[in-house]
């Protein structure tokens, strides 16, 4: 029994190279959003590295993140410098307007829904950007359309970020571990949502070679009911 526990296919080697892929993910996303412009391509490389590597078993979990992060980091600055804007405009603003008792109370509730919708966008543009190629006009169209198409999902991702940014709050020990987890977690849902958008490939073609088109039976009847 220990034999095959401890073996390189046991549940023990696989919980363990799952932990270090999850750390992994988590120290790259944190050094490589350091500049704060670059969090956007950070969140791109670190969810298409969790989504191929460690749902899909396909690569190296840092050299996927790279070649993703140089692949769309150009193309993500004026998204990642405009919503870290907005949202900072927004989060600044409600702050200020805290306090201020002449200030109606639904004012205040006007840039609490902001901040959630922009991070509700980011949630999904990040994803949309590792895996398909469009200008950062339809990213934004198509994150806004997913965002309200699949809301029960959206509720689902902003749960989450709260519990993540909760528990680094209360457990910062955990900052090494949590954001890969986070994206992790994000993968099981999110590819659900992706694999809907991606137009399906003829069998046997090189296209439906990709990674992202070896799913899961329930996956694939949950795209074909759509």
């Amino acid at each position: 029994m220990f034999q095959g526990l401890f073996s390189p296919d046991g549940r023990f080697s696989r919980f363990m190279n799952l932990l270090w892929s999850l750390i992994l993910t988590s120290g790259l996303w944190i050094l490589c959003s350091l500049p704060i412009v670059t969090a956007g391509a950070a969140s791109a490389a670190a969810y298409y590295a969790m989504a191929k590597t460690v749902r899909f078993h396909t690569g190296t979990t840092a050299a996927e993140f790279f070649r993703c992060f140089k692949q769309n980091l150009r193309q993500s600055l004026p998204l990642s410098i405009g919503l870290t804007l907005a949202l900072a405009l927004c989060i600044v603003e409600a702050m200020y307007l805290y306090g201020d008792e002449s200030v109606p109370l639904w004012f205040l509730y006007v840039f609490y829904l902001m901040a959630l919708l922009l991070a509700a966008l980011g949630i999904y543009i990040w994803p949309c950007l590792s895996r398909f190629e469009m200008g950062n006009m339809a990213l934004l169209r198509m994150g806004v359309v997913l965002m309200f198409r699949y809301l029960p999902y959206t509720l689902a991702f902003l749960l989450g970020l709260a519990a993540l940014l909760a528990g680094i709050w209360l457990m910062p020990w955990g900052l090494p571990l949590f954001p890969g987890l986070a994206v992790y977690l994000e993968t099981f849902l999110m590819e659900r949502i992706l694999l809907r958008c991606s137009p399906r490939p003829e069998a046997g073609s090189p296209e439906a070679k990709k990674w992202y088109y070896h799913v899961s039976g329930d996956e694939r009847e949950d795209d074909d009911e759509q």
